[in-house]
């Protein structure tokens, strides 16, 4: 088993120490720590001849904490880690936290599978380790990389996400195109609706971050639509098995008259966009842990988010994270607990929502990815998890009262 060497110096100095802070350790494909080496004079990185790989390291900062970034790479394998450090957190805790991260997303200690090639297989970690994977039942590895095609367009208003900018992409994009790198899938992002017309075979997941309905013939980013048949073949291709994730304002599907039913897509995705307020921080309560990316997150989660106000939900919906509105401000907040993720099955295939997505900050921070990781790797089949129906015993007030 070949094993790589890693040492990285962060530009921060140690507050109890004065130091500069190393991370160090051997690395093997199958994960885990044996070496504590603490101290190198600057950032540097060994390999054995079987195993050569590149090393870099940046010390921005994150949320007033000096952040270590590493990449290793080689025609193997591929990775990317973060690490924090304060004062009131060392160099273990650290490792431990972001292990227990990984592990939640089937990934195992410190993610040294053979990423892409082998995703979906469960990683041995560390003997010192035995703590089992948790949320991720795994079976026969994939043969190739899954195909995710993440549409965007948007009507009425665009979210700064999904804004494209001058190298063609956007901030989402970019983080898509970083997370595929590591877990195992292409994504093909695209504005336009005509994708839809032609051969939706190629594709194993459809990523959904539009605003209001796409086959509506303006939009702000110019994009043309969706056709009514590009429509219905995407329904039928949910229906006998291709995957769906739909984030934040996927559930809006434009402004609906009390006797109007309830689009297509939307019965698909499984609820509706009501209304949201301002921005402001609020509570998620974890209510399925097993569900692959959940298992290493708090039970409960105060995030700064646009947060949506949501209605008609499926009766199947299983819910992996409620919505928290005591204390909220704002009258469309002012009801008892409802659903803000979930998955589902529509036909044959797999459905995953979450309400969450409006902030960049959110999109760069670990618990969304791990997240949207989950639903991703569920969705396409890479990752199982128990889906019974739950919205009436976890929010059995979901819906918001008639007015």
């Amino acid at each position: 088993m070949a094993k790589v060497e890693l040492h990285i110096t962060s530009s921060e100095n140690d507050p109890a120490t004065g130091k500069k802070m190393t991370l160090g350790g051997w690395f093997s494909l199958r994960g885990g720590v044996s070496s504590k080496e603490r101290t190198l004079p600057k950032a540097s990185f060994k390999s054995t001849p079987e195993e050569q790989a590149q090393v870099s390291s940046v010390s921005p900062r994150l949320a007033g904490e000096p952040l270590v970034q590493y990449t290793v790479s080689s025609a193997v394998f591929s990775w990317t880690e973060y690490h924090h450090f304060s004062p009131s957190r060392n160099l273990r805790s650290s490792m431990m936290k972001r292990r227990d991260f990984l592990r939640s997303l089937g990934m195992g200690a410190m993610g040294l599978w053979e990423v892409g090639r082998r995703l979906g297989v469960q990683k041995t970690v560390a003997a010192a380790e035995p703590t089992p994977l948790t949320g991720l039942q795994t079976g026969t590895p994939p043969t190739r990389k899954a195909k995710v095609l993440y549409f965007t367009r948007s009507v009425g208003f665009e979210h700064s996400p999904v804004k494209v900018g001058p190298d063609g992409k956007s901030f989402s994009d970019k983080i898509l195109d970083r997370l595929g790198q590591q877990y195992g899938f292409e994504l093909v992002s695209t504005k336009d609706g005509r994708i839809f017309d032609g051969n939706l075979e190629e594709f194993d997941l459809f990523c959904f971050y539009h605003c209001n309905d796409p086959t509506l013939p303006e939009s702000i980013d110019k994009a043309p639509p969706m056709t009514q048949e590009g429509m219905k073949k995407l329904l039928s291709a949910v229906e006998n098995g291709k995957g769906v994730v739909g984030l934040h304002s996927a559930c809006y599907m434009g402004p609906r008259k009390p006797d109007q039913p309830l689009h297509p897509f939307l019965q698909m995705l499984g609820g509706e966009f009501l209304s949201h307020g301002e921005e402001q921080k609020a509570t998620l309560r974890t209510v399925s842990p097993k569900f692959p990316g959940i298992a290493g997150l708090p039970e409960k989660m105060t995030i700064m988010e646009e947060w949506y106000a949501l209605h008609c939900f499926a009766p199947d919906l299983h819910v992996i994270l409620v919505q928290e509105t005591e204390g909220m401000k704002g009258p469309m907040y002012q009801r008892p607990p409802f659903p803000a993720t979930w998955a589902r099955l529509h036909g044959k295939g797999r459905v995953f929502f979450t309400s969450l997505g409006h902030r960049e900050d959110l999109w760069e921070s670990p618990q969304f990815q791990s997240i949207l990781l989950g639903g991703i790797l569920w969705a396409l089949g890479r990752a199982e998890a128990d889906i019974t129906p739950n919205i009436r015993a976890v929010t059995p007030q979901a819906e918001p009262p008639k007015t």
